[in-house]
């Protein structure tokens, strides 16, 4: 069975900023498409077998349910609730990322 996937605006918003980094401040359209390509064929991937990669190392993000995935030097953060996936969030590797993602109390 596929999951159903959404990707969240916050998540629309870094793939993006990303895009738009690699395209023009780093001078690389190809790995601008290297990145759209791979997040495609990952959130693919999923989508059929979400449970298939570990939970965050953060403990806090862990504890919400946040599972990780990593293309290139970005690390893409996501939930899985019901039958669907939710891409929540995309951050450099390099990034404190946990401060920056709301974790819900409520789940």
């Amino acid at each position: 069975m596929a999951y159903k996937l959404e990707i969240l605006e916050s998540a629309r918003r870094d793939e993006e900023d990303i895009v738009r980094y690699l395209a023009r401040d780093a001078g690389s359209p190809a790995a601008a498409l290297k990145f759209m390509d791979e997040l495609d064929a990952r959130a693919h991937s999923i989508q059929l077998s979400p449970f298939s990669r570990p939970l965050c190392l953060d403990a806090s993000l862990a504890e919400a349910g946040y599972r990780s995935f990593a293309i290139m030097s970005y690390v893409v953060l996501y939930l899985v609730k019901e039958d669907t996936v939710y891409i929540a969030r995309i951050f450099h590797q390099r990034q404190d990322y946990a401060g920056y993602v709301y974790v819900d109390e409520s789940n």
